[in-house]
């Protein structure tokens, strides 16, 4: 149920039929638009709620992609869910019900477990200067205040993305796969992580930027070794078998670095199997 200019909780909601029309503007399976995984940690189902509402329609107006909105009622389970997911935007309600961590806490714990994502803390109307100060220093990115407009929202979201984006070592999502370029590390679709080489984590960084075109393995070799004299298409097909002995489910019949006219090319999903 949505409420066209009316205040209903935190923030301005839209109608369903507003929602269909930009769900429709743009492609919402465009795999190759930075998917965002967000987590909500949030006590109130109706402002839960009402939050995901409004990413969905962020999302389908353009802005960035979200794969998935998490959603936690306390700080315990957020805690869980980002153990499991590469999250990369945490927004903790302070507030928590039920006796267990706030969102202060539940802010302190995610960077004691080396949380890499950003977080935006919401608050009640009675919060100070020095309540901000503290959610700052506990690790977050971000503090607002209740109740807030959703164009105010999105702004917040948006920025705190966009710094995520431009940090040291972005995180580049395709497929089942979060890529590392900085650290040389990709993280597997069941969790599990695995170092890259230099020249492995170049090839897949390429082949990412390509957005799913064919990149020859000329164009590759330069790209990714430069001018070097020693180096030729075996090398490239070396590197290209390691990749895949890394990442792919099976490596002799490679679905997401896919020999392809020439080059290579990433499948951002595997095919289909034939019934």
């Amino acid at each position: 149920m949505g409420l066209t200019g009316e205040r209903m909780g935190i923030f301005l909601v839209v109608t369903n039929e507003e929602m269909e029309v930009g769900m429709n503007a743009r492609d919402w399976n465009d795999p190759w638009k930075p998917e965002k995984h967000i987590l909500i940690v949030e006590d109130d189902m109706i402002q839960r709620e009402n939050l995901v509402s409004l990413l969905r329609e962020y999302s389908a107006g353009g802005g960035f992609a979200v794969a998935t909105v998490h959603e936690a009622a306390n700080g315990e389970d957020a805690l869980k869910i980002a153990e499991s997911t590469e999250v990369d935007l945490a927004i903790l309600d302070v507030v928590l019900a039920g006796g267990g961590m706030d969102g202060h806490e539940a802010c302190a714990k995610l960077r004691e477990m080396n949380f890499r994502g950003r977080i935006i803390l919401l608050s009640g109307e009675r919060n100070t200067g020095d309540d901000k100060a503290d959610g700052i220093d506990l690790g977050a990115d971000d503090y607002m205040s209740k109740p807030f407009s959703s164009r105010e929202m999105k702004a917040r979201i948006e920025s705190q993305l966009r710094a995520g984006e431009s940090s040291s070592d972005p995180q580049l999502r395709f497929g089942p796969f979060s890529l590392f370029t900085g650290r040389r590390e990709i993280v597997l679709g069941d969790g599990r992580k695995e170092l890259l080489t230099d020249k492995e984590a170049g090839i897949l960084h390429m082949l990412y930027l390509a957005r799913g075109r064919v990149v020859g393995r000329q164009e590759l070799l330069e790209r990714v070794w430069g001018y070097n004299s020693r180096v030729n298409t075996h090398t490239l097909e070396t590197h290209i078998y390691r990749v895949r002995q890394k990442i792919e489910p099976f490596p002799a019949s490679p679905q997401y670095v896919v020999s392809d006219e020439g080059g290579y090319r990433l499948a951002s999903h595997p095919p289909a199997i034939a019934a």
